[in-house]
């Protein structure tokens, strides 16, 4: 089995800050490392490489399976 292609993508990393903070529960408010640990994000630098591969990709997706089925339907009415 050939090995995987490198990813062509660039990602220009931004960093951010969350506030303000929220603290609803006084002192016992979790950090936000510790809710991003919950979620299984261990790495906050990894957020926007997963922003992109979860919505604009599968997003991407679907546009193309959109545009596939528009496709067809307008070779269908040429045709009719």
């Amino acid at each position: 089995m050939p090995p995987p292609e490198p990813d062509p993508r660039v990602f220009i990393e931004k960093k951010f800050v969350l506030e303000p903070r929220i603290s609803v529960l006084g002192d016992q408010t979790p950090k936000v490392s510790t809710v991003l640990g919950w979620v299984g994000i261990s790495d906050h630098h990894l957020i926007p490489t997963k922003m992109q591969v979860l919505l604009i990709d599968n997003l991407e997706m679907v546009l193309k399976a959109v545009g596939f089925v528009s496709d067809m339907l307008d070779s269908q009415s040429i045709l009719s």
